[in-house]
């Protein structure tokens, strides 16, 4: 059977949701217009009617729809939740998929693609591009320990530092396997995502996507980029409701990562790592207070 004859495989999508608002119908959609036979949105609880609009929005489809809901009753965080609907998942392919993206037309097909093309490609990651227009760093390099310390102090403070930049310069070739791939988009088999073990579910959220592809290149298989495959991501609905929240979870999934990863007499760093984290946490907490007080008016 030649690749022109061969079925398309089935697509399955995995979308977290907690309170996305009206991103999350947008998202569900895009998917379904781009070929996905399977969404499911595994709900963290959400108070915001999100879902509901969702599943609206997908049965006016022509044809119509049906959105798949898994409430987890509790907020159980990103990686956790996407354990959940792969193994409700069907399809031969997983795209995971966070609330606030949309796809341009084709980005399925050609992920899918590059997939069958590329054999040794454990996951495959889109361009993703921000609500402007502009990159977004789908693809960056695996994190030194140095690396990581000036991006996790300078990163909130000065964006565009040197080190931030390197970090976020990872190479545009289709295949690599001295990167990682965001997990605001992923496809992959999801076969393999349940082999590798899926998500780690100590990381409530961030870094769970850098631990994923240390696992898949473990299993001697390479990270893929496919610049075809376009996403739009509008970021930090959920994040901008809760930020306190939210920079305490990624202070201590820096921390739990540096736990995991180092070795030897890079470990007797942790503790350096436990400042910088508490430090990102301050800096951020002072910066989100500032900007509430500025909405406020005060």
């Amino acid at each position: 059977m030649t690749s022109e004859e061969r079925p398309s495989p089935v697509i399955s999508a995995v979308v977290v949701n907690y309170n996305a608002g009206d991103l999350l119908a947008s998202c569900a959609t895009s998917l379904f217009d781009a070929g996905a036979a399977q969404v499911i949105v595994v709900d963290n609880a959400s108070a915001d009617g999100s879902v509901a609009a969702a599943s609206s929005a997908v049965g006016s489809l022509a044809p119509p729809r049906e959105l798949e809901v898994i409430q987890t009753g509790a907020n159980l965080g990103f990686g956790r939740a996407v354990n959940i609907g792969a193994r409700a998942a069907h399809g031969e392919l997983l795209a995971i998929c966070n609330p606030d993206c949309t796809l341009e037309p084709g980005a399925l097909a050609n992920l899918a693609d590059f997939l069958e093309r590329n054999p040794t490609a454990g996951v495959v990651a889109p361009m993703i591009l921000d609500s402007q227009g502009g990159r977004y760093p789908s693809i960056r390099r695996f994190p030194s320990l140095w690396v990581s310390a000036v991006h996790a102090a300078l990163g909130l403070v000065w964006p565009s530092n040197p080190v931030s930049r390197y970090y976020r310069s990872a190479s545009d070739q289709p295949l690599g396997t001295d990167r990682w791939a965001s997990g605001a988009f992923l496809m992959l088999s999801r076969e393999f995502f349940l082999d590798v073990g899926g998500f780690d579910d100590r990381y409530f959220m961030f870094l769970e996507d850098v631990e994923l592809c240390r696992r898949i290149i473990g299993k001697g298989r390479a990270i893929g980029y496919d610049s075809r495959a376009r996403v739009v991501h509008h970021q930090g609905r959920s994040s901008v409701s809760r930020p306190y929240f939210v920079l305490a979870q990624h202070s201590l999934s820096l921390w739990r990562y540096a736990n995991q990863t180092l070795e030897g007499a890079d470990r007797l760093a942790l503790p350096l790592v436990a400042v910088g984290a508490a430090l990102r946490f301050a800096i951020g907490a002072v910066r989100a207070a500032a900007r509430r007080r500025m909405r406020r008016g005060e």
